[in-house]
């Protein structure tokens, strides 16, 4: 499915790099497109999983953020596959910068691998099937589905920060659009139990044109130089105007406490929400995933 890339990290001074592993879970909703997305019911799965993330965040270099989450249907472990996400941003270039209000452009790289991906499983005419069987007893198909999405990107980004008594709170709004984006896509089908469905339609690869943008909010607050609390949401579209009409909104909202244990160091507790609606002319599905994690980050830190 496609994913967009995102601001992965705060506004820094330096370089940050982080882990996290956590417990992830959610929901999604897999069909051909002739099933409306508005009337899911049991069919819609719920995997559980874990979840592995890491990012890097540097004035230098720019920003990364890998994840790769495994997951399986709760009800009987059925395997639901796996995701790989990798998302690149690179330093920006501001050719007009003023006290809080930056207008730059930059570079975004992102690559997703989705491996043995259950969908198309069956669904009656009412949108009720009975799942009280093991899945892999049940009609589907499993795919493999790359995308990777290069683009320029020219934005806005708003900023400030203030000091209220024992807390210094911060944050930024950030906007950015890109109007003309390379997406290099491939979709094999590895397996279909459906005996009534054909489904060769959905080996697929090729080049597209694609448009699209991101709106990103963060703020966070930090309390006696020690605790903080961090809150960053994502909302970003994209489309593509070719035969197949892919497009996908994907929100992602972050929120993370944490504790500094040295000006290098820190500690975190955090939850993550990422719903992804996807679009084409075969399928369109919604998966909804949460990830609850620790984590620790290490800075190194330029003395401004």
């Amino acid at each position: 499915m496609l994913i967009l890339s995102h601001a992965v990290g705060a506004q820094v001074t330096g370089t940050q790099v982080g882990v996290r592993l956590g417990s992830a879970g959610g929901s999604y909703y897999d069909v051909p497109s002739s099933h409306p997305l508005d009337k899911y019911g049991p069919e819609r799965l719920s995997p559980k999983g874990l979840a592995f993330i890491g990012t890097l965040a540097s004035d230098d270099l720019g920003h990364v953020y890998f994840r790769k989450i495994s997951v399986a249907r709760s009800e009987d472990q059925t395997k639901l596959g796996t995701q790989t996400l990798f998302l690149y941003d690179s330093p920006h270039f501001n050719f007009k910068e003023k006290k809080h209000l930056n207008l730059f452009i930059n570079g975004k790289l992102m690559h997703y691998d989705q491996r043995d991906h259950f969908m198309y499983f069956q669904v009656d005419g009412d949108h009720t099937p009975s799942l009280e069987k093991n899945l892999q007893l049940e009609e589907h198909a499993r795919v493999n589905q790359t995308q990777t999405y290069v683009a320029p990107f020219v934005g806005a980004c708003l900023d400030g920060s203030k000091q209220i008594g024992e807390f210094n709170l911060s944050g930024f709004t950030q906007m950015s659009l890109a109007p003309l984006a390379l997406l290099n896509y491939r979709t094999h089908l590895i397996e279909n139990n459906m005996t009534q469905t054909q489904l060769d339609n959905l080996n697929k690869s090729g080049k597209s044109y694609a448009f699209g943008g991101e709106l990103v909010v963060q703020g966070a607050a930090k309390y006696k130089e020690h605790i903080y609390l961090k809150v960053r949401v994502m909302q970003s579209y994209m489309g593509a105007p070719n035969q197949d009409k892919a497009s996908a909104t994907n929100r992602i909202s972050h929120v993370e406490l944490g504790y500094l244990v040295s000006k290098n160091l820190s500690l975190h507790l955090d939850y993550e929400n990422n719903e992804l609606l996807f679009h084409n002319k075969d399928r369109h599905a919604i998966d909804v995933y949460n990830i609850l994690g620790l984590g620790l980050t290490y800075s190194l830190v330029k003395e401004k």
